[in-house]
Order: structure tokens, then sequence, then C-alpha cells
């Protein structure tokens, strides 16, 4: 029977350093959190509906599943290898793993309708019936795949020697690992990229309605400073007659001791047309002129800035998962046919728990209203405002 700490000494220390700081940083974390939805009214939106369930996972796996993780290594000759409890903690994990894919997708999906679509149809899938049917979707459909072992004999749950940790094993596996790369690489980028591809699309859009003139047109002002006298020359876009119109200030003030006069102000102002027709006057470029339908081709209201950084903000979240999760899914496929070290085993599945550390903490970094909410979740916001 194996005894991992006495076989594994380094790596048993780095892992129970490094799942330690993972548990309380992400308890912490995901209490900040769920504390800061709970007491700002601003953050209960729709999006951060799907993030906060996140955040309840997340919770979850950092306060129950990584502890158990660490005892599973101490205990690696004796506890939990047997039924019930080495099946429930597998099929917990796997839950987990699946709902909070499935959440990522919801997040990936609601970005898209809130860009690309109009208020109505946002409000159509983001409204109560449709999240609860969403959420019942997700729970169902994670179910249906991870508890195939109980109702089938496809894939197994049990003790994996490797990672020393309940998990589960076989066929089950690699097929949980094929619909997470499905789900990562497929579906989620796809929603992301067709709503960046929107956004540009937009702003080309009103980039051309402005170089036909639909927005406004700005005179040009240039002035000439001479001795004694100021030119100023203003050109507007109107083809309307020739308007001169010259202003002389002068001001002579006489001194009986010595006779002298003293010319004070100058000043001339000409305004002329953009349309010169006299040959002799110097070609002056003419605006392109608004088409007559500019109001009515004008592009719709499209995604605001802060929208467009939300979205961003999400997609940043979503590669933070893939960079945890994807080389785990890639070591799955391929240990049939590739014989890994223990240690490669270790931290690839280290990595799956340090993602629900980081979230809560991604959260905080990228929205000042979460900011603001930790700081008054700590009750520490006095300080922050002396």
């Amino acid at each position: 029977m194996e005894n991992f700490p006495v076989e594994y000494p380094v790596l048993y220390y780095v892992d129970a350093v490094w799942l330690g700081l993972v548990s309380i940083a992400g308890v912490i974390g995901n209490l900040l959190a769920l504390c800061a939805v709970a007491t700002t009214p601003s953050l209960r939106t729709s999006t951060q509906l799907h993030i906060t369930i996140l955040a309840a996972v997340d919770f979850v796996v950092t306060a129950v599943i990584v502890p158990c993780r660490i005892a599973t290594e101490y205990f690696s000759g004796q506890w939990p290898r047997h039924v019930p409890w080495c099946h429930f903690l597998a099929y917990l994990a796997i839950f987990f793993i699946g709902f909070s894919l499935q959440q990522l997708t919801f997040l990936a999906q609601i970005r898209y309708l809130r860009v690309t679509k109009s208020d109505a149809v946002y409000r159509r899938f983001t409204s109560k019936p449709a999240v609860i049917g969403l959420q019942v979707y997700a729970v169902c459909g994670t179910c249906i795949v991870g508890l195939l072992p109980l109702y089938s004999d496809f894939g197994s749950v049990g003790y994996s020697s490797k990672v020393h940790f309940c998990i589960f094993t076989g066929r089950n596996q690699q097929l949980l690992a094929i619909l997470s790369i499905v789900s990562a690489l497929g579906m989620i980028p796809m929603f992301y990229g067709l709503t960046f591809l929107h956004v540009r699309a937009h702003r080309r859009r009103v980039g051309n309605w402005r170089g036909l003139g639909g927005g406004s047109i700005q005179p040009e002002n240039t002035e000439f400073q001479s001795d004694g006298m100021a030119l100023s020359v203003i050109t507007t876009g109107q083809a309307t007659e020739t308007l001169t119109t010259c202003q002389h200030e002068s001001t002579t003030r006489g001194n009986n001791s010595s006779g002298d006069q003293r010319h004070l102000t100058d000043k001339m102002t000409i305004e002329i047309p953009a349309t010169v027709n006299s040959a002799a006057e110097a070609p002056v470029s003419r605006p392109v002129p608004a088409p007559k339908n500019a109001a009515r081709v004008r592009p719709k209201k499209g995604p605001t800035k802060e929208s467009v950084k939300i979205t961003r903000n999400l997609l940043l979240i979503f590669c933070a998962y893939i960079c945890c999760w994807l080389p785990w899914c890639i070591l799955s496929l391929i240990e049939p046919y590739v014989d890994a070290p223990v240690s490669v085993h270790h931290v690839l599945i280290n990595m799956l728990w340090t993602n629900s550390c980081i979230n809560p903490y991604l959260y905080a970094s990228m929205s000042r209203n979460y900011r603001k909410a930790f700081r008054k979740c700590l009750a520490v916001n006095r300080l922050f405002n002396r």
C-alpha cells in the first residue's frame, strides 16, 4: 500500500502549501464576492447573476473539495479510497466543473445579446423565466453527463493513484475532456468573436457615415497677422453670396506739448464662402456635402464603451479558465497513449483548483464597483476616506 508523503515528500509539501493558499485565498475572495453582490444593488444584473453563481461554486470548491484533496494526499493509504465518500467527492468535483463551464457559456451568450441585439431581445432572454430555464438546463445537463457511471457502464469513478484523489477514470474522463474542449474552444470563443466583429463593423459604419458628411462640419478659421492690421479669414461651407465686412477702428490721442498722434488698432475681418467663382482667387478645398437622406441612413445606436469594456473583462475571465483547465483536458485525452509523470498530474490538477481562487480577484481588478463593495464588506472604507 502506497504512502504518498513518504514516496513523494517534496511533491507532498508543494501540494500542501499550494492548495492551502488556494483554499484560504479562495474562501476569502469568494465570500467577498458574494457579500459584494448582496450589499450592492448595482451589481445585481443579469451578467452579475452568473458571476455570482460562479463565486458560489468556487467557494464550495475552495472550502470543501480543496481541503479534502489535501486530506486525501495525507491519508493516501487509508482514506477516502472506498465508497461512498470517494464516489461522492468524484461526483461533486465533476458537477462543479461542468456547471462552471455552463455559466461561462451563458456569460458569453448574454454579452453577445447585449451588444449585438436590441434591448427588447436582450430583456426577453434575460427575463426571470429565461434565467430559471437556463439554470435548470445547466443542472440537468451536468447531471446527465456527470452521473453516467450510476446508470450506465460508461466509465467509472474511483481513487486515482496518479493524482492521489477521487476522480473519474476511464472513458468517462475522456468524454468530459472532449466536452470541455468543444465548449471552451468552440462555443464560447464563437460568441465573443461574433460580439467583437459586430463592434468592429458598427465602428466602421459610423466612420463611413461621418466621412460622407453625416457629422457636424466645423468651420476653418485662419488668421494672418501683419503690421498694424489683423486679417481674419473665415471659410464656411455655405453657398451664399460673398459677404465682406470691414471693420476699422482707430483712436487718435493728441498731446498739446508734442502734437504727436498714436495709431492704436487696425483690424479687418473677411468672411468668404467655400466656393470661389473668381479664377484669380486661390482654390479652396470644398468639404463633402452631407447626403440629403443623412438622417435616414445614419447608423443605428451601437454598443457603448462601457458595454464593450465589460465584454472584454469577461473575456479575460474566460482566458484565465482556459489557462487553468485546458492543460488537464489535453492530458486526459492523451493519457492512454502517454505515461506522464506523477508530478505532471499533480501540477495540472492543482491548476484546476487555482482557477476557483483567482476569479474573485479578477472581478475586483476589473470593476470599480466590486472594489468599493469589497472595501465595504471588509469594513475598512474609513481608512480609504482619510
